[in-house]
């Protein structure tokens, strides 16, 4: 699923259903998947791989939400590492004090690019890591999204 994608969705969402949503920004990602800044990996500090959807040990596809419980953050959020890399709504940039990358991505995206997070079923286990931040390659990840919901 394309960027573009990602939020057409929720807008057709929020058309639809009268519920205002869009994509998690970055640093919401990561709050959730660090627990609340409190862990490396969604479940913990170590990198389990019978936590996840990875390519250490996963079936090699996608698998249901529910199928890596034990992987949950610690807010209940489930498939924050593997499985399928998350849209973000933020843009790449680098944060503040450091030097922007310069890598096949950004080649790829000279005007910088939507940020993902949380790794994939054909990647390993440090994509997993609730600080990694990574960018699309064309024709090379699985993605999706999630929905963040306005509180008023």
């Amino acid at each position: 699923m394309s960027f573009i994608q990602a939020n057409q969705f929720c807008q057709w969402f929020t058309e639809v259903k009268g519920v205002e949503v869009r994509l998690p920004t970055e640093a919401q990602w990561e709050f959730a998947a660090s627990s609340r800044g409190q862990t490396m990996f969604p479940w913990g500090d170590y990198f389990d791989p019978s936590m996840v959807n990875t390519a250490e040990k996963g079936p090699g596809k996608t698998t249901n939400v529910y199928s890596y419980p034990q992987g949950s953050s610690r807010q209940g959020v489930l498939d924050l590492g593997g499985n399928l890399e998350e849209w973000t709504s933020s843009i790449y940039l680098p944060y503040p004090g450091g030097k922007f990358i310069y890598d096949e991505i950004s080649m790829e995206n000279p005007n910088s690019y939507p940020i993902l997070r949380g790794g994939c079923y054909k990647h390993h286990g440090d994509l997993t890591l609730a600080t990694r931040r990574h960018g699309y390659r064309k024709g090379y990840t699985p993605t999706g999204f999630r929905l963040a919901k306005k509180i008023n």
